[in-house]
């Protein structure tokens, strides 16, 4: 074995003897690869701790295999490979942390190095990383066995017995009353299946496949027990055991129970805890299994139980009957009458629901569903006349408050035509109990014509007998109209997408010509800096001061094509920004800021640079951040020619907000709203003297740059004609911050 990967697998096995979490494992794994390799940076990540993972780490993941790139540079496989490179780091390993079946974590190491991951690095690191992988997932199953466990712990202190069996039937615990119930010795669990409880009278796969419970007769203790089996998982299944031996001799004496479709039956103990259910248990709306064990004064609501405790209390009649309100989880309540007295082992309870209570709640529900539904609602009686409309209906036929009562249902029809078609489907509807999608047009009150499409549903008494029709009708008019829009919404689409590849085109177009040029005119500087150094031979003054303006000719036309450049490039997106941490202090003592400040007092203006106290440091691209600041400055420089210019940061609320005020020529109302356009220019009105025609792209790009980093930028409402400018913009202080505010 070579050394490295002896040295870096000792360390792995040294990492795992120690009591550490998952994601501590994975930590010290990463910090002892730095430590071996002597790389510059490592980055560690945990697969289910929530964190972003990228491509690069993703493709290792899914593959299983360690990746490398020992020459990082523009042109690498992955966008945060390039990344590394760009922040001077010229070798790459990505190696999985994890099992041949789990993936835990990740690991990057980095150097600044190229060639720096030898193939003893690789198979040192991967092997060290499967060592720390089974380690993670040795402890992640310990850790399930013990959170299993202790739920079955809690569980297992319930009032009845339970064992736990796996899929083939084989026990796997039960708790103390199930080995006292069936007078097996707990030792002796594991190597017993359920079957053998009861003396091979069970059939296991009957159990864990039914989802009803199951009655089964002890064969020597004469004992009946009814099992149910609950399911925790592919694997395992909980058995719930109730010995009913006394409840059965009970329920075999009563047909009541079983055979009622509206009551369920209860025995308790002394202490009204719930032994048994039967009869129609779904009264209850909830599982039984829920409800052995309670105490059935703790699922009756607050305020009924006052009377149902003085009815077992001193002078108590030991009886009660009356509706009280049910407990019953989740939520859930049900009002019902509830019958309980005596029996000579505890008591006996009896739920039942109230038909004409039920039918009456039934109709309330109804009467909600109709009122609330979004489409247009009617209920007709058997003389065709309306005797209920929901809101709906009366706002899409513009009637009133119960103005549609009473009236015929073939007054809301323009035409003879309309009406045939309805009565037809009135009498189909009689035949076949309901009828869907009938084409129809009523009238509104005002006269205007509504298309609908409806369904028509019989109504019938308790004996059978028609009491009349609901209607059902979805209006089609805002249908017809939303259609109508969304295919002008289609054509407009395409039309904007054929735009934005012109659009496209042209900025591609632009971008190359504007970089094509770029080679020449360096060479054109670099050919007339030559010249007026006169290392061609000596000028003439003449030919001098023409060398020096074909230079600052020069000059301006580079600067115009970097900033078609740069605008081309926000256009496209390819402008990514290079986020860090920055001062504005140091911004301000920026070489470009401080030869614009020579520059400005050399006009004879005043200049100021003011950042208030409270400006803390903020999330930025240093670099375009500076190009916001010139091109402000620039601007304010050129349309003042007496008074001062001040640049001022203050902290406001989350953001920064910088105002660049200048006490030039000032701005009108129409052109502030131009000002930020691609290719605008200020007419330099006023002025005696020129600066330069300018660009008309050095705002625009101020406001993409603003945009990118989450701020805004603008001119404040005091700039007028003749009374100076004021330019402002804003940057959220952090990142977090502004994601915040867009989640909120």
């Amino acid at each position: 074995m070579a050394v490295f990967s002896e040295k870096m697998i000792g360390k792995a096995i040294d990492i795992c003897r120690e009591p550490y979490t998952a994601y501590e494992l994975i930590e010290n794994f990463g910090s002892a690869s730095k430590e071996c390799t002597g790389a510059v940076k490592t980055i560690i990540k945990e697969v289910d701790a929530s964190e972003k993972i990228n491509r690069s780490e993703e493709t290792v993941l899914n593959s299983k295999k360690p990746y490398v790139d020992n020459r990082l540079n523009s042109y690498s496989g992955f966008v945060e490979l390039i990344e590394y490179f760009r922040k001077g780091f010229r070798s790459c390993l990505i190696v999985p942390i994890g099992t041949e079946k789990d993936n835990f974590g990740v690991l990057t190491v980095l150097s600044d190095k190229e060639e720096f991951f030898s193939k003893d690095h690789i198979q040192g690191i991967s092997t060290a990383a499967r060592i720390v992988g089974r380690e993670i997932g040795f402890r992640k199953e310990r850790e399930k066995e013990k959170s299993f466990e202790r739920y079955f712990d809690a569980v297992f202190d319930g009032d009845f017995a339970q064992i736990i069996v796996d899929r083939n039937g084989e026990v796997l615990k039960a708790n103390r009353k199930a080995i006292n119930a069936l007078d097996f010795v707990s030792e002796n669990l594991e190597k017993m299946e359920l079957g053998n409880f009861f003396r091979k009278v069970v059939d296991v796969e009957e159990i864990l496949a039914s989802g009803k419970p199951l009655e089964v007769e002890e064969p020597e203790t004469k004992k009946v027990y009814r099992i149910s089996a609950r399911h925790i998982d592919d694997n395992l299944s909980c058995i719930s055991l109730q010995d009913i031996t006394e409840l059965r001799e009970l329920e075999d004496k009563s047909e009541l129970p079983d055979k009622s479709t509206d009551e369920a039956f209860m025995l308790l103990d002394k202490n009204m805890k719930i032994r048994w259910v039967g009869g129609n248990s779904e009264v209850l709306r909830t599982d039984t299994v829920n409800l052995i064990g309670r105490r059935i004064n703790s699922i009756i609501f607050e305020k009924d139980l006052e009377a149902f405790d003085s009815s077992f209390g001193i002078g108590g009649s030991g009886r009660y009957n009356g509706y009280v309100k049910f407990l019953l989880g989740n939520g859930m309540e049900s009002r019902m009458n509830l019958e309980v007295g005596r029996t000579e082992h505890g008591f006996y309870a009896v739920v039942s629901r109230s038909p004409s209570r039920y039918i009456e709640n039934l109709e309330k529900d109804i009467e909600q569903i109709i009122e609330l539904s979004p489409e247009l609602v009617m209920i007709v009686d058997n003389e065709g006349f309306i005797r209920k409309a929901n809101k709906n209906a009366q706002k899409l036929l513009k009637y009133g408050n119960d103005e549609l009562l009473g009236i015929p249902f073939t007054k809301l029809f323009p035409d003879k035509d309309n009406v045939e078609r309805m009565s037809a489907a009135f009498g189909l509807a009689k035949e076949r109990g309901m009828l869907t999608d009938i084409y129809a047009t009523m009238t509104a009150k005002d006269g205007s014509v509504i298309k609908f499409t409806q369904s028509i549903k019989t109504l019938a008494d308790m004996e059978g007998r028609l009491r009349g029709y609901l209607i059902i009708g979805r209006e089609l008019n805002t249908k017809m109209i939303m259609e109508e829009m969304r295919s002008k919404l289609e054509e407009i689409t395409r039309h904007a997408e054929k735009m934005k590849q012109e659009s496209d085109l042209k900025t591609q177009f632009i971008f190359n010509v504007s970089h094509e040029l770029k080679t020449p005119i360096t060479n054109i500087n670099g050919y007339a800096k030559l010249l007026a150094a006169g290392i061609q031979g000596e000028l003439t003054p003449a030919q001098k001061e023409g060398v020096n303006t074909i230079i600052t000719e020069n000059d301006r036309l580079m600067q115009l094509i970097q900033q078609i450049l740069d605008v081309a490039k926000l256009e496209a997106g390819k402008i990514k920004l290079d986020w860090q941490e920055v001062d504005l202090n140091t911004i301000r003592e920026n070489a470009s800021i401080k030869s614009l400040e020579e520059m400005v007092r050399s006009k004879g203006l005043e200049y100021n640079f003011i950042i208030d106290y409270s400006v803390p440091k903020i999330e930025a691209d240093p670099n375009r951040l500076i190009q916001v600041f010139v091109n402000l400055i620039v601007n304010a420089y050129k349309f003042t020619e007496k008074g001062s210019i001040t640049i001022r940061a203050f902290r406001k609320g989350r953001n920064i907000k910088v105002e660049v005020r200048d006490t030039g020529i000032g701005i009108s109302p129409d052109d502030r709203n131009k000002l930020f356009r691609r290719f605008y220019q200020l007419q330099k009105r006023g002025l005696t003297k020129q600066e330069g025609s300018g660009t008309g792209l050095g705002l625009s790009i101020v406001k993409e740059i603003v945009t990118l980093h989450g701020g805004r930028v603008g001119v404040d409402k005091e700039t007028a004609v003749g009374k100076g400018s004021i330019f402002f913009f804003t940057l959220p202080i952090s990142r977090k911050n502004k994601k915040e505010k867009k989640q909120n």
